[in-house]
């Protein structure tokens, strides 16, 4: 997604896109309609011919800088422009908590090869570095992701939250490594058990490979009595629109690096509920735009979950939306790539 927003978002005064690509997905029809320039290049059937067709597509296109965002990308690119003046570099999108010894080494290949690797949070850079010191070697900079803020402009809402009706929460995240549903439908029979009228929507994909994390969190509800309050829609398309329903936004993290849907529910003045997970607190200012809690703690979230619905300000909300739509927009997103990134590599 974070792709899709800076090709539909950049102007071709800052910057000229080709993207490539190995293999479709889902958004393909979504890259193509922002009329940019796009090749797919097939790379199981005949890696070397891959590597003949990427460098000769680089030089025929006169392309200064491939940034890639997966480690095997960065590999097979600076074979591909061996001898040549391009420049490379890396977006590290994920942790490697739980990928296997190969794709440990591809990432420490990566790190060593990458002219320039890109984390998006500051926590994100000090767990690499400390993972593999032997490999970052200061040839790295911090870009916080961005999100195109005018596809939910006008949606934003700043009121406070009546007492006496049934509160909508909003999670958005699919059910995989990363996020921490089941414990969410924990905490909501713990609210059920405290009397709190409330609809929990949760927003996100089952995926295949860990489908028993969705399973899971559907069959703790249906045995615990919580199919009315606890909804589940599957993957949504348009969820700024969902959030403009929600009266608070509650996440739980395991290990994100940045935290995509925090920051949208942020930008459209949604009070906000998220565990203490280091990341979260460096997108929130140690919780100075959201209500923290402490990861897994049931007693400490129904406290802090109480204590935000009594002290929801309006205006506070609103200076809280402005703050982080200036902070992380696209635009920024965009600008500091080519301030901290291409520039300085395009001069090296």
């Amino acid at each position: 997604m974070l792709m899709l927003h800076l090709f539909r978002s950049v102007s071709t005064t800052q910057l000229q896109l080709i993207g490539i690509y190995r293999k479709e997905g889902v958004l393909k029809e979504s890259f193509i309609a922002t009329q940019q320039t796009f090749i797919h290049l097939h790379f199981r059937s005949n890696p070397f011919r891959y590597l003949y067709q990427l460098r000769k597509q680089l030089l025929e296109h006169s392309v200064g800088i491939v940034h890639a965002v997966q480690p095997i990308d960065i590999i097979l690119a600076k074979i591909a422009c061996a001898g040549t003046s391009i420049k490379t570099c890396q977006t590290i999108h994920g942790f490697d908590f739980s990928t296997t010894k190969i794709a440990k080494v591809l990432i420490e290949w990566s790190l060593r090869m990458a002219d320039t690797t890109v984390f998006v949070s500051r926590y994100q850079q000090q767990v690499y570095a400390k993972t593999y010191r032997r490999s970052v070697t200061g040839k790295e900079v911090v870009v916080p992701n961005g999100i195109a803020f005018q596809r939910i402009n006008g949606s934003s809402r700043f009121r406070s939250l009546p007492a006496s009706k049934q509160l909508t929460f909003v999670t958005v995240g699919n059910f995989n490594a990363g996020r921490d549903q089941l414990t969410l439908c924990r905490f909501a029979l713990r609210l059920k058990a405290e009397g709190i009228c409330f609809q929990w929507f949760f927003a996100g994909q089952r995926t295949e490979k860990e489908a028993w994390r969705y399973d899971g969190c559907v069959d703790f509800c249906t045995q615990n009595g919580l199919s009315e309050q606890v909804i589940f829609l599957g993957s949504c398309d348009d969820v700024h629109l969902l959030l403009q329903k929600a009266d608070l936004f509650i996440y739980a993290s395991e290990h994100d690096t940045f935290g995509m849907a925090v920051v949208e529910a942020l930008a459209q003045g949604i009070p906000v509920l998220v565990n203490d997970w280091p990341v979260m607190k460096e997108i929130t200012d140690d919780g100075q735009l959201a209500t923290i809690y402490i990861t897994k703690e049931e007693e400490h979230f129904v406290e802090q979950l109480i204590s935000l619905l009594s002290t929801v300000s309006p205006e506070r909300q609103l200076e809280i939306a402005t703050a982080v739509r200036e902070r992380y927009s696209i635009e920024n997103h965009i600008n500091s790539l080519i301030t901290t990134v291409y520039l300085p590599l395009l001069q090296s």
